[in-house]
């Protein structure tokens, strides 16, 4: 089993770092890929543009789960429904 985690940011580093941190604290799988889509000051296209990037990126993985850098999980178990 694949999971895929997609992450959308714009300008706010401290967010992000934050965010991957909790996910990488509350997450116990083996097999998860992590695609980071991040909207530029050159470049805005917007969080849906970017919310589709990150399922073009992770269209091989069997469950996707789509975070904001300001949203994350703050306890262990969070993915636990997929080994049912």
């Amino acid at each position: 089993m694949r999971v895929g985690i997609g992450i959308t940011s714009y300008n706010r580093p401290e967010c992000l770092k934050e965010c991957l941190e909790h996910i990488y604290k509350h997450t116990f799988m083996d097999n998860v890929t992590f695609y980071v889509a991040t909207d530029t000051d050159e470049d805005r296209k917007g969080v849906a543009y970017r919310k589709n990037e990150c399922l073009r990126a992770l269209k091989d993985c069997d469950y996707v789960f789509l975070f904001d850098d300001d949203c994350f999980p703050i306890k262990d178990g969070w993915v636990d429904f997929l080994d049912r």
